[in-house]
């Protein structure tokens, strides 16, 4: 695909008449759209453009993350209701999506008593899952893209990477945010997106800039397991590139956290405990 920003617009606006035709041309029988997106911002742009440019007035359902079946969500909500269309949200936040997804799979012949077609927003990921567990219901559906420019992904990251270290900074010593506090629990839609805009930025060969990517490994290391090695590696990536930045503030709270890690590994191997528990000492002195 084309990156520049004019095309790939374009190329979004086409997705959307095609959304929009997809649900005006099967009015009054069931059928099923999945309309493909990995950032909430950019399926709120376009959700938005849908309200104003399709003829058809849709219903919205915003799924919780507590959903535990996909089916009988829509039959509480509409109860005996058809609507004209439905729009379904909110999937990426199930708690339980693959039990979600093979409960939809195993009863798929009741989604025809809907007469009217159903826009499911998904992303990347769940799209595979769907090709993988449930291939009957996929299979019934029509896929409609939606992608980001590289300056709103490169944007998307620094908002997020500077909304992270702010709360964090802000926290002071004597508080440790957990990444619920921060939305970055492992799974999370706002986690997935950063390493989906990751790899999509890979993909199209841009590099980040030192300071982006040293914000975008502190969250990383952030989310990734605090046992882990690769949590560590993290750390002292973005510690390396704050460094060519001469960010001290920022040099000084990665050092905090390598120490952090080195503390935790203390306690959980007695016998390197007194190594290991020197080494964190070491960074921490170093960051004060």
């Amino acid at each position: 695909m084309n990156d520049s920003s004019p095309e790939l617009i374009q190329i979004n606006q086409e997705s959307l008449k095609t959304l929009i035709r997809g649900i005006t041309c099967f009015q009054e029988e069931f059928s099923l759209i999945l309309a493909v997106c990995n950032y909430r911002t950019l399926r709120e742009q376009i959700v938005q453009q849908l309200r104003e440019q399709c003829p058809v007035q849709m219903r919205e359902l915003v799924l919780e993350k507590s959903v535990q079946t996909l089916y009988t969500r829509i039959t509480e909500e509409l109860g005996t209701e058809q609507p004209n269309a439905l729009m379904i949200l909110g999937l990426e936040s199930a708690r339980e999506l693959d039990a979600v997804l093979t409960a939809t799979n195993q009863i798929r012949e009741e989604f025809r008593n809907f007469n009217f077609p159903v826009v499911l927003w998904v992303t990347d990921a769940i799209l595979c899952k769907l090709i993988r567990l449930i291939p009957d219901f996929h299979s019934w559906a029509t896929t409609v893209e939606f992608q980001m420019t590289v300056d709103e992904l490169i944007q998307f990251i620094r908002q997020t990477v500077d909304e992270v270290f702010a709360k964090v900074l802000n926290s002071r010593e004597n508080v440790f945010l957990d990444n619920a506090a921060l939305d970055l629990e492992n799974g999370s839609p706002r986690c997935a997106e950063l390493k989906s805009a990751r790899e999509e930025l890979q993909h199209r060969g841009v590099t980040l800039d030192p300071e982006l990517e040293a914000g975008l490994e502190f969250i990383l290391g952030r989310v990734a397991d605090n046992s882990d090695v690769a949590s560590r590696e993290h750390y002292e990536q973005s510690f390396a590139l704050w460094k060519q930045t001469g960010d001290r503030a920022r040099c000084g709270l990665l050092l905090f956290y390598i120490g952090l890690w080195w503390r935790n590994y203390a306690v959980r191997h007695r016998v390197e405990h007194q190594e290991a528990a020197d080494r964190a000492r070491e960074y921490f002195q170093q960051s004060i």
